[in-house]
C-alpha cells in the first residue's frame, strides 16, 4: 500500500513522531515533487458551471 501526502516540509516533520508511534513495520520516504500541473477540483466544477450557464 502506498499513501502519498503533499504538504510543506515543516508539517511533514511535525507529523513524523506520530507516524512512528502508529506504524509498526513500514518504509517512510520523503521526496521532493516537481508539480507539472495543479488543477483544484473546485475550479473544474466552476468552469463546468460557467459553460452550462451560456445562453443558447
Amino acid at each position: 500500500m502506498i499513501i502519498e501526502c503533499v504538504e510543506t516540509p515543516e508539517r511533514i516533520q511535525a507529523i513524523l513522531p506520530e507516524l512512528d508511534e502508529m506504524i509498526g513495520g513500514a518504509l517512510i520516504t520523503l521526496e521532493r515533487a516537481q508539480v507539472i500541473m495543479y488543477r483544484p477540483h473546485a475550479a473544474a466544477e466552476d468552469t463546468r458551471d460557467a459553460r452550462n450557464r451560456r445562453a443558447p
